[in-house]
């Protein structure tokens, strides 16, 4: 039966039971809490995390060093480059700066918004801030870049346009996000790892993800489709690889220009 609950990001009011505390959006595809933590409660869970942040990956960012670097090669590619040389790069929910530093060896200068791990970042010299609020007036950047953080955010679409009010007008943005039109998603439904995050608010489909840049103002919006080698038996790894040629693999990646 219809829940009558108006999607926050299209409008649309029908929209259908996805996973345990979950509904997804017959319009856009976006699957959404019907419910959302009290603000003390996720600053509870994200303090809890960074006591220990190798041991809470899931809410200190899973990107370690090795994907990291991967996955910055792989975006150079997709814009073009050959390095980062030059490029002014934030990188907003910078986790435990594995992407930043990857980019800095790269050449890029970098910053990073980090409200819970701005002091790892800042002994690792990334110049670091609380919130795109703390950033400087004049700060503009060449490029931003979010993984999977906006999952995490109560209204994704006004930070993304918040991010996008510090682009240069030839910048970018790269987000990357859970898939909730993935197989493992498809076949767990509740007992997909990502519904199962208690941080985790909002999880897009490829429709949404493309409608919210498009509503921010970005112009060029492209799925970018990666082919990742993950540390896995050659079975698993010939799925991912199927997987992320049908795009059905856990993971959107997504390339927008404004």
């Amino acid at each position: 039966m219809a829940a009558q609950i108006q999607c926050p990001l299209c409008g649309n009011g029908d929209s259908r039971r996805r996973f345990t505390s979950y509904l997804r959006c017959t319009n856009c595809g976006l699957v959404f809490r019907t419910s959302i933590p009290s603000a003390a409660e996720l600053d509870h869970y994200y303090q809890s995390a960074w006591a220990s942040p190798q041991d809470a990956v899931d809410a200190t960012g899973a990107t370690g060093p090795e994907l990291a670097k991967a996955y910055t090669r792989k975006l150079s590619i997709s814009l073009g480059r050959n390095d980062f040389k030059g490029v002014r790069i934030l990188d907003y929910g910078a986790g435990r700066g594995d992407m930043l530093v990857a980019m800095r060896d790269l050449g890029a200068e970098v910053f990073g918004v980090e409200p819970y791990g701005h002091g790892n970042l800042e002994e690792q010299g990334i110049r670091t801030f609380r919130s795109i609020q703390d950033l400087p007036e004049d700060l503009e950047f060449n490029g931003i870049l979010s993984t999977d953080v906006i999952e995490h955010v109560e209204c994704p679409w006004r930070t993304v346009a918040e991010l996008r009010q510090r682009l240069e007008n030839t910048g970018w943005l790269y987000l990357a996000t859970p898939n909730a039109d993935c197989l493992s998603a498809r076949v767990l439904a509740g007992r997909w790892t990502q519904a199962a995050n208690p941080g985790h608010l909002h999880l897009f489909s490829p429709n949404s993800m493309t409608l919210m840049l498009k509503q921010c103002g970005f112009r060029q919006v492209r799925r970018l489709r990666w082919f990742v080698r993950y540390r896995v038996g050659l079975g698993r790894h010939l799925l991912h690889l199927h997987m992320q040629l049908l795009g059905l693999d856990g993971e959107l990646r997504f390339l927008a220009f404004g």
